[in-house]
C-alpha cells in the first residue's frame, strides 16, 4: 500500500525494490479489465469523485456530523500532496476524454464549451477545492477563454447549501439511517467484530495516545477506543502517522474501518436512503437522446460515503451477497478516486445506449511510488454484469430508488429540511381538507325550503354562513403552514447533532462539538475563486 511505501523507504529500503502490493489496486478486483482505446462512441459521461488529500476531522458515529480542529467554517483544507493528487485525476480525464489523445474516446473536445460541461460540488471547501484543482488540470487556461491579459475564464462550479443537499450529501441528513445504525450495532455480527478487533484497538489506542500502555494488548477494556467510533481512529492514524504502530496493525485498521463504512452505508443500512437521487440523476443522463442542451461531461466532486450510497442504491455493497462486491470491506475509495458512467451511443443491432462503470483508484506517486494510470471496470447489478442497457438501469432505479425528494424525506424521517418541511405542511393540508369534507352536513332532504337562516339554502347547497365559516378556518390554516414552512426555511441549523464524545490528540474539549453550517441559497461558485486553503502537513 501507499503507506507501506512510505514506511518501507523510512527504514531506507529503496521504492524499486518493494514488491507490487497495492491495496487500492489489488484487492479492488483480482482481474480487472482496463481502459483501452477502441472504436467507441459515447453519448455522456457521469463523473463522481471523492476530494483530495486533506487535514483532519472528527466524524460523528451515528448522524455523521463532522468537526474540525479549528472549526473553520466548511470544514478542512486540502493538503499540498492533496492538490497533485486531485490534479492527476483531472490529467486523466483529459487525456481519456478530450481531443487530441482521447485514449479512451472523444467525449469533448479539449477545449472549454459551458454547454458541453457542468460541475457540481458538495458545499465544503475540500470538495469544492478539489472541483477548481481538477478543473485547472481537465481544462488547463489555454483551453478557455482568455482576457488580453492572459486571464482564463474559470469553469463555474455549482452547489448548493449544505443543510439542504440530498443529492452529495444525504446521509447526513436521515434519522432512519441513524436508527437502522443503532440496531445494527447492537446485533450478533457486530458484536463479533467488537470481540475480535479488540486486540488490534487496544494497541492502535495505545499508540494514538503516545502510550505503552496496551500496546501489547494488554489494558482496561474501558480505555480502548470503540468499534463504533473506529473511522475516527483510522483518520487519526492517516492524518497522523505515529512510528509506534507496525505496519501489520496499520494495514488491519484500514481493513477494519472499510468493514465498518461499508456496513453503515451498505445495502441493509442505507439501502436507498442516501444514493436514491444521484442514481435517478444518472438514469436521466442515460436515457437522454443526445442534444445541446444535455451536458456531455458531468462532474460531481463528493465524498466516500456518496460513492458507496450511490452503488447501494443501485444494490451493489458489502452486504450484496455478491463476491465481487467484497472489495467494498477491504479498502475505503481512496482519496483523489472516481467513477465515471460512461454512456455509449448504441451500437447495432442495439437500439439503446449501454451503461459501464469504470473506476479510478486514485494516485500513489506522492508517496514515491508509481502505480498504472488504470481505471478499472466494475461489476454492475444487470444481466451482461459489465453493463447495463439505459432501460435494464432504468428498470433498477423503478424498483428500488426513491422517486423523488419528498418520498426520501418520508422514508428517512426528515422533517427538518425545508423541502421535507414544505411536504408535510402540504399532507397536513389535504388531511385537514379531507377532515373538513367528512365533517360537513349531509345533504338536505329531496324538497327542503331554506329559510335563510339554516346552513343550507334553498339550492340545497350550503349557506354563505356555513361557507364563510370553513373558507376563514381554511385561510388561517394555511397561514399557520406558512408560517412554520417559512420559518423552516430561515432556520441555520438542519438538526440538533449530539457532539463527538472521541478526544483525540490535539484536540480540546471545545474542538470535538460539530460545528454547525449557516444555510445559504444554492450559488455557483467559480472555480477559478473558489478560495483555496493550503496546509502543508501531511493529510490523507
Amino acid at each position: 500500500c501507499p503507506r507501506g511505501g512510505r514506511e518501507h523507504k523510512s527504514r531506507t529500503e529503496s521504492a524499486a525494490s518493494l514488491p507490487y502490493r497495492s491495496c487500492k489496486v489489488c484487492s479492488i478486483q483480482k482481474a480487472p479489465t482496463l481502459m483501452s482505446s477502441g472504436s467507441i462512441k459515447l453519448r455522456r459521461v457521469v463523473v463522481l469523485t471523492r476530494h483530495g488529500e486533506r487535514d483532519r476531522l472528527i466524524k460523528d458515529d451515528l448522524n455523521h456530523s463532522e468537526s474540525h480542529p479549528y472549526n473553520i467554517e466548511g470544514g478542512p483544507d486540502l493538503t499540498l500532496n492533496g492538490l497533485q493528487n486531485i490534479a492527476e485525476l483531472g490529467d486523466s480525464l483529459r487525456r481519456h476524454y478530450t481531443s487530441p489523445s482521447c485514449e479512451r474516446a472523444c467525449l469533448v473536445n479539449g477545449t472549454y464549451i459551458r454547454e458541453e460541461v457542468r460541475v457540481e460540488s458538495s458545499g465544503l471547501a475540500r470538495t469544492l477545492n478539489s472541483a477548481s484543482v481538477l478543473l485547472e488540470a481537465l481544462f488547463p487556461p489555454s483551453e478557455r477563454g482568455q482576457s488580453p491579459e492572459g486571464i482564463a475564464l474559470p469553469v463555474p462550479v455549482y452547489s448548493r447549501a449544505d443543510a439542504q443537499d440530498t443529492l452529495l450529501r444525504a446521509y447526513v441528513k436521515c434519522p432512519t439511517m441513524e436508527s437502522r445504525l443503532e440496531e445494527w450495532q447492537r446485533g450478533e455480527e457486530f458484536t463479533q467484530k467488537e470481540e475480535s478487533s479488540l486486540a488490534l484497538r487496544r494497541r492502535v489506542t495505545a499508540a494514538i495516545r503516545g502510550t505503552e500502555s496496551g500496546g501489547d494488548g494488554s489494558g482496561s477494556d474501558e480505555d480502548v477506543l470503540p468499534l463504533s467510533d473506529w473511522w475516527n481512529a483510522y483518520d487519526t492514524l492517516e492524518t497522523s502517522p505515529t512510528a509506534a504502530l507496525s505496519m501489520g496493525d496499520e494495514d488491519e485498521a484500514r481493513r477494519l474501518a472499510a468493514w465498518l463504512e461499508a456496513h453503515k452505508f451498505g445495502v441493509s443500512i442505507a439501502g436507498n436512503l442516501c444514493g436514491s437521487e444521484m442514481l435517478n440523476l444518472l438514469v436521466r443522463m442515460a436515457t437522454q437522446e443526445a442534444d445541446a442542451e444535455t451536458p456531455k461531461l458531468s462532474l460531481f466532486s463528493a465524498h466516500y460515503p456518496t460513492m458507496i450510497c450511490l452503488l447501494s442504491a443501485l444494490g451493489i455493497g458489502i452486504d450484496s451477497g455478491e463476491q465481487s462486491d467484497e472489495w467494498l470491506g477491504e479498502a475505503i475509495p481512496p482519496l483523489s478516486s472516481a467513477f465515471a458512467f460512461e454512456v455509449h451511443e448504441p451500437v447495432p443491432p442495439s437500439v439503446e445506449p449501454r451503461v459501464e462503470l469504470w473506476y479510478w483508484h486514485g494516485s500513489a506517486e506522492s508517496d514515491g511510488l508509481s502505480f498504472p494510470d488504470e481505471w478499472m471496470l466494475q461489476r454492475l447489478p444487470c444481466p451482461a454484469a459489465e453493463w447495463c442497457t439505459a432501460s435494464e438501469l432504468a428498470a433498477i432505479a423503478a424498483e428500488r430508488a426513491l422517486p423523488n425528494v419528498s418520498a426520501w424525506c418520508e422514508a428517512c424521517a426528515n422533517v427538518d429540511l425545508a423541502e421535507c418541511a414544505l411536504a408535510a405542511a402540504n399532507g397536513r393540508i389535504a388531511q385537514l381538507t379531507s377532515a373538513l369534507a367528512l365533517a360537513a352536513p349531509p345533504s338536505p332532504p329531496v324538497g327542503f325550503q331554506g329559510t335563510g337562516g339554516n346552513e343550507w339554502n334553498d339550492d340545497g347547497g350550503i349557506s354563505p354562513v356555513a361557507a364563510a365559516f370553513i373558507g376563514a378556518l381554511v385561510t388561517a390554516i394555511l397561514g399557520i403552514v406558512a408560517l412554520l414552512v417559512f420559518r423552516k426555511l430561515l432556520s441555520p441549523k438542519l438538526t440538533a447533532r449530539k457532539p463527538v464524545t472521541m478526544t483525540l490528540p490535539g484536540m480540546t474539549k471545545s474542538q470535538n462539538t460539530p460545528q454547525s453550517t449557516p444555510q445559504s441559497t444554492p450559488q455557483s461558485t467559480p472555480a477559478a475563486n473558489v478560495q483555496m486553503g493550503l496546509s502543508g502537513s501531511r493529510a490523507v
